[in-house]
């Protein structure tokens, strides 16, 4: 966790990314509950760690992208 830093300080640095990616895949009408979520730090079960949220975001983004 000491190597992240603040998550939540980067979080709300990455906001207008997450915005626009929330406007991308979500109808406007819709609630997508997994943007409104704080990012947390989870271990694999292989022992690297990751954002869990942030994970799903970056899929997405790249699945646009790949688009």
């Amino acid at each position: 966790m000491a190597a992240a830093g603040d998550l939540a300080a980067r979080q709300r640095a990455l906001e207008p990314a997450v915005a626009a990616l929330k406007r991308a895949v979500c109808p406007s009408d819709a609630h997508c509950a997994l943007f409104d979520q704080p990012w947390q730090i989870r271990q694999s079960k292989s022992g690297s760690t990751y954002v869990a949220e942030l994970s799903v975001l970056a899929s997405m983004a790249e699945t646009l992208r790949m688009g």
